[in-house]
Formats: structure tokens, C-alpha cells, sequence
């Protein structure tokens, strides 16, 4: 068996898209989490895929804090919110 890649959305996506995602990935849905927070750290130490948008962004805080995190996906124009840098 073939353990699919975990992706963390931190934001709410289109219904439909979750489907397809869901058969690519372990998708982590923590956008509407009580505990955002507490859900990205439950989550983190699998994360290897970040899928976001310009105004959610990705914060050098949230990118140090997943440790297998390969790749940061936007869905929205602009990257102004994604720390660059980090």
C-alpha cells in the first residue's frame, strides 16, 4: 500500500476540488479548525505539501513549524503573503 503524500489547506477551498485532492493526497483541512493553531501542530511533523492563498499566505512561523514541507501551492494570484525568504 502507497501512503499518500500529507497537504495541510489552512483555507476553504471549493467543494469540489477536495475530491480531487483527496485523490492525490492525505488533504489536512484546518481552515475552519476551533484550534488552528493546535490543528496545524497536530498535523505538522507529516505536512509536506502547503496549499494556501495570497491572503492566508504562509508565514515563516508556519513553514519553520513543518519539518517535511516540500512545496507551497497558491490558490489565488500573488505571493505577496508567502514568506520568500523562509
Amino acid at each position: 500500500m502507497t501512503t499518500k503524500p500529507e497537504l495541510l489547506v489552512p483555507i476553504t477551498l471549493f467543494e469540489q476540488w477536495h475530491t480531487e485532492l483527496e485523490d492525490e493526497f492525505t488533504v489536512r483541512y484546518v481552515g475552519r479548525a476551533a484550534d488552528r493553531a493546535a490543528a496545524v501542530r497536530a498535523f505538522a511533523p507529516g505536512i509536506r505539501a502547503l496549499a494556501t492563498n495570497s491572503t492566508a499566505g504562509a508565514s515563516r512561523a508556519l513553514i519553520d513549524s513543518l519539518p517535511k514541507l516540500e512545496i507551497i501551492v497558491l490558490f489565488s494570484v500573488g505571493y505577496e503573503g508567502i514568506d520568500l525568504a523562509a
